[in-house]
């Protein structure tokens, strides 16, 4: 796969991912046991990165990071996104609505994500209980998300 390519499927699956985590989100939040989030996507950026990361990786697209970022007088604003070799996607910026617009960010220029204070690590595997599983649960089974799987990557995830 070319650096074109890959940053085509990249995109596709983040619009893909954020337009069905958009639908589950209220169905999410409401699953026992599972502290509610509100309505995406305000405060949805940890788990729905760490979630768009694995979804990636189905997709044949991996080796990104989960990046933290900080800023304000004391640090107390915080957001989450994903990036691999300076590619930067984020499906949740847009909680930010005063300063962000887009709803599904993949560039390798942003300065506003260069404007947070960054602390990168690895995904690593998301928990087995808790809102990032049942987010996944419930994209990696959405129809629309198996049928792009099947048609793209051959097999569904």
């Amino acid at each position: 796969i070319g650096k074109v390519d890959s940053l085509e499927r990249v995109h596709e699956i983040a619009c893909l991912v954020r337009r069905l985590a958009e639908e589950v989100s209220a169905y999410a939040t409401n699953v026992a046991n599972v502290v509610p989030l509100g309505v995406f996507p305000r405060g949805w950026c940890q788990d729905s990165s760490r979630v768009l990361g694995k979804l990636l990786a189905d997709g044949g697209e991996h080796g990104f990071k989960l990046v933290t970022g900080l800023r304000g007088a004391h640090l107390e604003k915080s957001h989450v996104w994903l990036e691999r070799h300076g590619l930067i996607v984020d499906i949740t910026a847009d909680q930010f609505e005063c300063e962000i617009k887009e709803s599904v960010i993949v560039t390798d220029n942003s300065s506003w994500h260069e404007g947070w204070q960054q602390q990168i690590q690895d995904l690593g595997e998301l928990g087995s209980s808790g809102i990032e599983w049942t987010l996944y649960d419930a994209l990696s089974n959405h129809p629309e998300w198996r049928a792009w799987a099947t048609a793209t990557v051959g097999q569904p995830t």
